[in-house]
């Protein structure tokens, strides 16, 4: 079974995001959902409303590129 990660890279000019088995950007880490939750809070108090929406979007992707945040 394949298990798939969410990544996330930070103190960039465009944050990215990105649900995958692995990654080919050096800086990005993996976060639990719930880290990358409070990540996207942290980062934009705005996201409180939607962040479930916006990580549910997220792994759901079907290009599982990586998407800005």
């Amino acid at each position: 079974m394949i298990t798939k990660k969410i990544f996330m890279t930070s103190g960039r000019e465009r944050d990215l995001i990105r649900y995958s088995v692995g990654t080919d950007i050096k800086d990005a880490h993996v976060y639990s959902y719930e880290e990358a939750k409070e990540k996207l809070i942290a980062k934009n108090p705005a996201y409180k409303i939607n962040a479930d929406s916006f990580l549910k979007n997220v792994m759901e992707n079907p290009f599982k590129d990586w998407i800005e945040y």
